[in-house]
């Protein structure tokens, strides 16, 4: 098994936002309640063959809708709360939780009006 990491991602700046979630298949689209990036969106991935481990820190209200993909998402909310929408259903993820399962092929989005610290595990379908 080869351990592959990407350099991690610092940046206040919309686009590179935008670029970093749809390069690891994990956004589509970001909103951000206050029209522009108010504070530093922090990236960390590591690829283990099949397997992706990503970390993302936003601290700052964020809203992000993710496209369909043909892997499996475990997403463990590491600080505050997060309102996960995937199939016209929406459920908190909170630090105290046991994560969400995100299946492939679905449609959701994210919401964390109070910033966003998540890990994320990435499983072949």
């Amino acid at each position: 098994m080869l351990l592959q990491s990407y350099p991690q991602l610092r940046t206040n700046k919309r686009g590179m936002i935008e670029a970093e979630l749809n390069r690891h298949g994990y956004g589509s689209r970001i909103d951000l309640p206050s029209g522009r990036s108010a504070g530093e969106f922090a990236v960390h991935a590591a690829r283990f063959d099949d397997v992706m481990l990503t970390f993302i820190r936003y601290d700052s209200a964020i809203r992000i809708d993710v496209n369909p993909t043909d892997k499996i998402l475990i997403a463990f909310q590491l600080c505050e709360v997060s309102e996960v929408a995937v199939g016209g259903d929406v459920f908190k993820n909170s630090a105290r939780g046991a994560g969400c399962l995100i299946p492939d092929q679905a449609c959701w989005s994210v919401r964390n009006p109070s910033g966003y610290q998540v890990l994320i595990c990435t499983l072949p379908a």
